[in-house]
Parts: C-alpha cells; structure tokens; sequence
C-alpha cells in the first residue's frame, strides 16, 4: 500500500507544470562593431574555438553581418572540432529543434552528450532531460538522475529540484525524505517556489536530527560529484 508521503508529492505533481527545457540554447547576442567581427574573424580564422563560437552565434542572429544559418553551422561545427562543449551544445540545440538541418534528436543528443561530458552545465541538464523523457534516446530514470546529481553539485536550482523530487518519490533512487528535503530547501534559496512548496509538505515529516544528517550527506555528494569534474 503507498503510503501519505508519495501520495503528497504525486497530488502536487498534479498541480504544478513540469519544468521544461525548451528554453533558447542561445544567450542574448549584441551586435559588434565592424572592427569587432573582423577581430571575431581574425581570431576564428586562427582557430581560435571561442571565436568560431562567438561568429557562428553572430551569423545566427544575423548581428552586424547577414543571417545565415548554414554559416552558423559552418563555424560551429569548426569549434567542435576542436573540442568546444559550446559549439556541441549549440549543435545539440540547432539539431533538437530543426533549424537549419533536418530535426534528429539522435544527434542532438549525441551533441549534448559530448559537450556534457566536456563539464558544460546547460548540456548536463539536457542529458537528464533527454534520458527522462526517452528523447532520442531510452528512456532510463537512473542515468537521468545521474545528469541531475552532477549539475545539482554545480549548484543549479532546477537540477536539485528535479533531485529532489526524485528522492521523495524514489523515482529512479530509493527514496530518501531527509535528504529531499535537503535539496528541495538549497533550490528554494535560490528562488524556486515550487521547491519551497514541497519542501514545505515534507519537512515536517523529518526530525531536526534527520534532516541535519541528510545535509551533511548532500555536502559529501557535492564535494564527490564536483571531485569526478
């Protein structure tokens, strides 16, 4: 029989929208002055990766010279060449959406997953989305809580949100309340409402003891994850 608590958290679930990550892979991009992108080009002709990204991001937008994805993908595909998890990223995301190539999220994830594994924080948080929702990939909960550890140690509030979910309703992990919890509340500092919502229907549920022991372990499983970085 399911007990009160994972009824608690399946009801709010009910409640509030899933986070989505369908969010612009791209930041917002000001137009450079003309000696600007001539350095920009100077520096990508170099190889310079940061550069090739810089100057695809300018031909994407179309800022201070013409809109041209093709070229975009050009000067991307140049940086991930050389190891740029940005450029992989930006790959990840032109891939997942069909812009400029056929929409594969077989590839998109691909993409993600290089610039993951590279350390970039955004793509983690892709990789736990992708293998939660089984797109372009199995679905598996345990490999996208694995993603959701790692950029939860980095201090991002929606992975730890996302983790502490996960442990409260042992989805994926064997579920532990105290350090939901745990968690939950380091979300909420930062100004997740819905994490301060569910911290809320559960801390209650834990001794002062309890939930000052599952603190102490979310430190150790940060300092480890950021140790494997």
């Amino acid at each position: 029989m399911m007990s009160r608590m994972p009824l608690i958290i399946i009801a709010l679930l009910c409640s509030y929208p899933t986070i989505s990550l369908s969010t612009e892979s791209y930041p917002r991009v000001a137009a450079l002055s003309k000696a600007e992108i001539d350095t920009v080009k100077m520096q990508a002709k170099q190889g310079n990766s940061a550069s090739l990204v810089q100057l695809g991001d300018l031909y994407y937008f179309g800022r201070g010279v013409n809109h041209d994805i093709a070229q975009s993908i050009k000067y991307y595909q140049k940086a991930s060449e050389l190891g740029e998890p940005l450029a992989d990223y930006r790959l990840g995301g032109l891939y997942s959406k069909g812009r400029g190539v056929e929409k594969n999220h077989k590839t998109a994830f691909e993409y993600y997953e290089k610039a993951a594994k590279n350390g970039l924080l955004a793509a983690q948080m892709r990789m736990a989305f992708f293998y939660e929702k089984g797109t372009g990939v199995e679905r598996d909960p345990q490999k996208s809580l694995e993603w959701y550890k790692k950029a939860a140690a980095k201090g991002h509030s929606q992975a730890q949100y996302k983790l502490g979910l996960a442990l409260a309703n042992g989805t994926g992990i064997k579920a532990n309340i105290p350090q939901a919890v745990a968690w939950l509340e380091r979300a909420a500092k930062q100004g997740s409402q819905l994490s301060n919502v569910y911290k809320n229907k559960l801390q209650d549920k834990v001794t002062p003891q309890a939930l000052a022991e599952a603190r102490s372990q979310v430190e150790h499983e940060i300092h480890a994850q950021i140790s494997q970085i």
